[in-house]
């Protein structure tokens, strides 16, 4: 494994605003033997005409397909790869010129680890640091390293635009799943956990460019649903996988997810959409009481809780309008 083909997998779609730099980044790599494997996911612009001389070079191969997601596109990709490597980039991220020689000199020193990811730093639009959200990942990075199957079941800990793993783990593990949209990454990592080693390198490997539509916070109530649905997924396929996790650990996990989607249902008003959460979340964790608290009151008619809203914040001393006007 002196010198490994390294392929990039770039799922495209939308991406007429960025994918030029991202090609640009993933060609102009330290590391020479890379295939760069762009998947056009149906893209309804004309990132192909903006991108059309890059798509073109010697080291690009350039596949079209209808619509089916980020997640088959990435399948695709790995399917047409001819690396003994597979590495992620998505069309509005960077990278670090060295990212994947330093990565391929990882792999031949430590021949046991089958994935290996690093630091990421944030960018804005225009490809300027964003200061306030600089070492938010490294922390928990550190920690995915070895069996790390209980480690990653806390949280995601992978910033997917740093992996780099060996092919063998994907033909051995499957494709990533293509309806877990937004996680698909995390369930992946979960399953790979079980069956290969991870490393990281203490590096800072690439670059998430921020730039409102992939803002976390925004998806973020769609992707805590995923997560739970994945998480109690693969529990079901492989209930072997209970005994790698540490006591208590996957209630903790099944109860800070349904409380909290049943929380934000709440304070939307969608009172039958949270109570099934409420409910999970109190078989959990019996004596949570705001569980309680919030599923009895959507359990009230709306006109009954817009009055004992309009009670509370007045006992509390807020101006409120008269009870009559509160409308949910």
């Amino acid at each position: 494994m002196a010198a490994p083909k390294v392929s990039i997998i770039i799922p495209l779609y939308g991406g007429a605003a960025f994918i030029r730099a991202t090609l640009q980044s993933a060609l102009g790599q330290t590391y020479p033997n890379i295939e760069v494997v762009v998947v056009n996911d149906g893209s309804p612009d004309n990132s192909e005409q903006v991108a059309e001389d890059l798509l073109r070079v010697k080291r690009v191969v350039y596949v079209k397909q209808r619509n089916q997601g980020v997640a088959a596109a990435r399948n695709t990709g790995i399917r047409a790869a001819t690396g003994e490597l597979v590495a992620f980039l998505d069309q509005d991220d960077l990278w670090a010129p060295d990212k994947l020689e330093l990565q391929v000199r990882h792999f031949a020193a430590h021949p046991e680890v089958g994935l290996l990811h690093g630091n990421v730093r944030f960018i804005d639009k225009a490809g300027d640091p964003i200061r306030e959200r600089e070492d938010r990942w490294d922390a928990h990075a550190r920690l995915a390293v070895g069996c790390c199957f209980p480690v990653l079941f806390e949280q995601n800990r992978l910033a997917m635009l740093t992996v780099c793993m060996r092919r063998a783990c994907f033909d051995a593990v499957g494709p990533f799943r293509e309806d877990l949209a937004g996680v698909d990454d995390y369930e992946y990592w979960l399953r790979l956990s079980r069956r290969f080693a991870f490393a990281h390198l203490d590096r800072t490997l690439a670059f998430y460019r921020l730039h409102g539509a992939n803002d976390s916070v925004v998806n973020w109530l769609p992707q805590e649903l995923m997560t739970l649905q994945s998480i109690e997924d693969l529990l079901a396929r492989s209930p072997e996988a209970r005994a790698e996790l540490r006591p208590g650990q996957e209630s903790r996990r099944v109860f800070d997810l349904s409380r909290a989607i049943g929380h934000a249902y709440y304070r939307r008003n969608m009172h039958a959409e949270a109570r099934p959460y409420l409910l999970k979340a109190l078989r959990c964790r019996p004596f949570a009481g705001g569980a309680y608290a919030e599923l009895a009151m959507g359990s009230l008619p709306p006109r009954v809780r817009a009055a004992l809203r309009w009670y509370a914040q007045k006992l509390r001393g807020s101006r409120v309008p008269h009870a009559g006007s509160v409308a949910e």
